[in-house]
């Protein structure tokens, strides 16, 4: 069947990448031909090719009632959202999803997003489920090998969708003790598998940190200390850089421009955080403008980096841009979700 009869399919899909994102529903709708192409991850390469892709945030909200969530996408520079089909609910009725244990993330080589280690309650389960954006459905992956509470995720920017997990502790009111704990996990989403990492150095384990790639290396940072753990997945090696202080309750660790980020406290001061790779370095390259000593959540959105603080009852969101230095309050669309102190995550997307 023709797309649309007496034009060529190649001039079709060039008008069809250059529709906006929020129209793509009823553009799949148009017919069964339409629905193929934009269900097809060429379409989507296309659209990266020609600079058409759109940046949001997903948001993974849920309630005081544990059945009662969903992913919100929150787009900034069109300041709309889009509500993801909820899963089936086989897939989530056993889970116990409270203090934010479990990750959240987008894999974008797959377009999928991820939300690893989903407690179960009943057994001891770390179960992962995954939205497809091309076939907008879930579906759940293998487990995780060993459940882990507040563990660091970051997802590798090769093709072939990979997502690392490593540090956490046994038991939210205990010290970590398991063994397990040293070792380190990848899932790739494409095979729906998890393999084991070699371990890291045994006399810097990280259990209460952050992770992120840089330059196709997997750095994980302490929430405090003086050393990085640096995995090359190129030679299955751990390296350990020393560097001076990395401050205090590190959290939301980015990469951006080859640069490593993370918001963290000096002197009582909520500042972020430039990695120098050159000279092992820490440089503060942006200090948080009001009197708030926590950052919940940051993602980093095109040349920015979306902030979530918390103040007391509410949420506050900002774009602290880093190539102007500047913070900028964003005032969220009235039917997005008000805060929730249960359980929240946030990953950035791209489609």
């Amino acid at each position: 069947m023709n797309m649309i009869p007496g034009l060529p399919k190649d001039l079709i899909v060039q008008c069809l990448i250059k529709v906006p994102y929020k129209f793509h529903n009823h553009l799949r709708a148009v017919c069964k031909s339409w629905n193929a192409v934009l269900s097809s991850p060429n379409f989507y390469k296309e659209r990266q090719r020609h600079n058409e892709c759109e940046e949001g945030i997903a948001y993974f909200h849920l309630t005081q009632r544990p059945s009662n969530w969903e992913v919100i996408i929150y787009y900034p520079h069109g300041n709309w959202l889009e509500r993801l089909p909820r899963a089936p609910e086989e897939f989530i009725s056993d889970w116990e999803v409270y203090f934010n244990e479990f990750n959240f993330v987008y894999v974008r080589s797959k377009h999928h997003l991820v939300a690893i280690g989903l407690l179960n309650k009943y057994d001891n389960r770390a179960s992962v489920l995954m939205f497809d954006f091309l076939s907008r459905t879930w579906r759940l992956g293998h487990d995780m090998p060993f459940r882990r509470y507040q563990s660091a995720c970051a997802v590798s920017p090769s093709p072939n969708g990979l997502v690392y997990i490593t540090g956490g502790v046994e038991n939210l009111s205990q010290n970590p003790i398991s063994p397990h704990l040293l070792e380190s996990y990848v899932f790739n989403v494409e095979e729906n598998k998890w393999d084991v990492l070699p371990r890291m150095n045994p006399d810097s384990p990280q259990y209460y940190c952050v992770a992120e790639f840089v330059d196709d290396r997997f750095y994980v940072v302490p929430d405090h200390g003086r050393s990085l753990q640096v995995y090359d997945p190129q030679i299955r090696l751990w390296k350990t850089i020393n560097t001076d202080n990395t401050g205090e309750n590190v959290v939301n660790c980015i990469s951006a421009f080859g640069r490593l980020y993370w918001f963290g406290l000096r002197r009582d001061t909520l500042v972020l955080e430039e990695f120098d790779f050159a000279n092992n370095l820490f440089t503060t390259v942006g200090q948080y403008p009001f009197q708030i000593r926590a950052v919940d959540r940051a993602v980093l959105c095109r040349d920015c980096i979306f902030v979530n603080v918390l103040d007391y009852s509410s949420s506050l969101y900002y774009l602290f841009n880093l190539l102007d230095k500047r913070w900028t309050q964003i005032e969220m669309p009235a039917e997005f979700p008000t805060f929730s102190f249960v359980s929240t995550k946030f990953a950035a997307v791209q489609i």
